[in-house]
């Protein structure tokens, strides 16, 4: 039961991370246009998502969304501009691959990549 437990959290937080890394895609332009990343911002705003919203208790890629949106003033422009970009992306994830279900969702990513728009395919091909 124990090692079923631990196997679920690990990943639940390969998945978290996953969506996180993602979501840690912008330019650095403040821009209304969705628009690949700049590994500046990327960074910049990854430390702003984490100490915001990553959280022991907050392992999940809704509950990170939903910290985000609830607490979206707090973040840079460029972080805002991020999020819209990331957020663009998980939900094509979503609905390409069924879910985002932690066991498949590399094989659907590397395997579905020609379905995602032209903006997610440039941010898949940075991972």
């Amino acid at each position: 039961m124990l090692r079923h437990l631990s196997t679920v959290i690990a990943a639940t937080l390969r998945l978290a991370c996953l969506v996180l890394a993602l979501a840690l895609l912008v330019t650095d332009a403040v821009t209304s246009e969705l628009a690949a990343p700049s590994p500046a911002v990327k960074k910049k705003c990854g430390a702003e998502i984490r100490s915001l919203c990553l959280r022991p208790w907050r392992l999940t890629p809704n509950s990170i969304a939903n910290c985000v949106a609830e607490n979206r003033s707090d973040l840079s422009p460029a972080c805002q501009s991020f999020w819209d970009t990331a957020h663009s992306c998980q939900i094509e994830m979503k609905t390409i691959c069924g879910g985002l279900f932690p066991l498949t969702i590399r094989s659907c990513l590397t395997n579905s990549r020609t379905q995602f728009s032209e903006l997610c395919q440039e941010v898949l091909d940075l991972h």
